[in-house]
């Protein structure tokens, strides 16, 4: 990851999110390689699009696109998480917190969501 100069410019390209995601082994989308990737067993997403509505930028054109990331345990459930990155957010701290998801390294829980039996995996520190 490059270190930019000035905060205000040289946001980088969607690209720079989506090369974090393939780089943790998250295909692309089929039909929209340019702005999706999945996790390998399609219980989390990263999208490049429209925003919902109630997601504000300091820049007030319209049409301007972000990043919505999710997660569920099983396809159809409620999402266990949700993240948003408006249009003024840098794709490089997107990138980074891409990676950080699709880290295949454990985070340690005392519980895991009873949805997310058989798909996350349980482990004791030590």
């Amino acid at each position: 990851m490059r270190v930019r100069t000035d905060p205000a410019i040289n946001y980088g390209e969607r690209e720079t999110v989506l090369s974090a995601l393939s780089d943790r082994g998250w295909p692309r989308d089929y039909d929209h390689p340019e702005t999706t990737a999945w996790d390998p067993g399609l219980s989390a997403g990263f999208t490049c699009g429209p925003l919902p509505e109630g997601i504000q930028d300091s820049d007030p054109r319209p049409d301007l696109t972000g990043w919505q990331a999710w997660a569920g345990p099983v396809l159809g459930s409620p999402y266990l998480w949700a993240a948003t990155f408006s249009a003024s957010v840098p794709h490089e701290l997107v990138g980074a917190f891409a990676s950080s998801v699709a880290s295949p390294t454990p985070v340690q829980r005392r519980t895991l969501p009873e949805l997310a039996a058989g798909r996350l995996t349980f482990s004791l520190p030590g």
